[in-house]
């Protein structure tokens, strides 16, 4: 994969979302308020950005006093809540043309015969992945040709990284042994060995 997800865009704004809120430190209770905050999301993408701008607008009402409020992101959350409606109605429908919102990857997935590697950044809060890390699993527990390998402390983009004292990242590198596996797999198939600190799960293990 050069860049995907086993999840709809749809799906991979909640999980965002839901990583926003959780790894700082609020629990499911907050979680599942901010969910609100995806649904609102979904009805402004999926009304082609034409409507749903007042839900989006009653829920900030709703919770723009709760501790939580400020760190929800996500991919596009964010956009919609700084951006004003009427500019998102103008504009939106040209910034994220073609997005396919509910694009189902799995049919997909399932019927691929061609061998498979995903690379998975752990801490990839732009565009988390441990939804799809379980479901490829379950393919490849299945029978699929798939192979994945999970790089802990790499956030997106398969970089590691710095936290700053405000919280914010600073990318330093590429995930170490990322490049090797990428080669490995073009060559051989397969993975053999270490590949920095990556937990390698899937087809292609060494035989």
């Amino acid at each position: 994969m050069g860049y995907g997800l086993a999840v709809s865009p749809l799906d991979e704004e909640r999980e965002a979302i839901a990583l926003d809120v959780r790894r700082r430190g609020y629990g499911p209770d907050a979680e599942a308020k901010a969910m609100e905050f995806a649904d609102a999301t979904a009805a402004i993408v999926l009304g082609g950005f034409r409507e749903g701008h007042d839900r989006l607008e009653a829920v900030r009402a709703k919770y723009a006093g709760e501790p939580w409020f400020r760190v929800v992101h996500g991919g596009v959350t964010h956009v919609l809540l700084e951006t004003p409606a009427a500019q998102l109605r103008e504009l939106g429908p040209q910034l994220l043309a073609g997005v396919p919102w509910q694009y189902d990857p799995l049919p997909v997935l399932r019927n691929l015969d061609p061998p498979q590697l995903w690379l998975l950044g752990a801490d990839d809060v732009d565009a988390p992945s441990a939804e799809t890390a379980r479901r490829l699993g379950a393919l490849a527990a299945q029978g699929r040709p798939i192979t994945i390998a999970q790089f802990p402390g790499a956030e997106h983009g398969l970089y590691e990284y710095e936290t700053a004292p405000d919280g914010s990242r600073l990318s330093t590198r590429a995930a170490a042994g990322s490049f090797a596996a990428l080669r490995d797999f073009a060559l051989r198939g397969r993975l053999e060995g270490a590949y920095g600190a990556a937990l390698v799960t899937g087809a292609a293990l060494p035989r």
